[in-house]
């Protein structure tokens, strides 16, 4: 029975996770403001976390550019967070809560040269946290939850559905190596 609750937990683990970026594709938006704040801007990164399909609040976020540090805050009372993204860059934002596993996304904002940046991409997402709880595979959490990038094809950012089946086949193969050893 208790081999029974632990593949349901790992189950229940894995059906969180696949799930663990929920994202609508950018399209440009003007907000001259924000624009005039941000010249080198191309793109307007605002994202939620949640557990279990609840939004969260008090959760920390780190934002990195080309491997550095360069924003760091507790979201505090706050459900969202919102960054504004220089072109051609390579980010990493990262999410933490105590008792639940770290999760990120990679983000990089190459646009082609010709690319009229005038107006800012605006990207939405939602950022699944995990229970840190040994049920999971923590080689999967190793890497970004996941790829955001600019699609040349449809002229927006997109979110990498290659990449995400990518993780998505190393939690399976998780889940099925430790169902093996469960039967023995």
């Amino acid at each position: 029975m208790k081999t029974l609750r632990t593949l349901t937990g790992i189950a229940l683990s894995m059906l969180i996770s696949i799930n663990a970026i929920n994202a609508t594709s950018s399209k440009p938006v003007k907000n001259k403001a924000k624009e005039a704040t941000a010249a080198k801007a191309c793109l307007e990164l605002k994202g939620s976390a949640s557990l279990n399909g609840s939004k969260l609040k008090d959760f920390n976020i780190r934002l990195y550019k080309g491997g550095k540090l360069v924003h760091q805050m507790a979201n505090g009372k706050k459900d969202k967070c919102s960054f504004l993204l220089e072109a051609n860059q390579e980010y990493t934002l990262c999410f933490s809560k105590k008792g639940l596993a770290d999760r990120m996304i990679s983000i990089n904002t190459a646009v082609p040269e010709d690319m009229d940046l005038s107006h800012l991409f605006l990207y939405e997402f939602d950022m699944e946290f995990i229970p840190e709880n040994g049920k999971i595979n923590s080689e999967a959490l190793d890497f970004p939850a996941g790829l955001i990038y600019f699609d040349d094809d449809t002229e927006k950012f997109e979110y990498s559905r290659k990449y995400a089946q990518s993780i998505q086949d190393l939690k399976k193969k998780d889940v099925a190596g430790k169902k093996e050893i469960a039967a023995r």
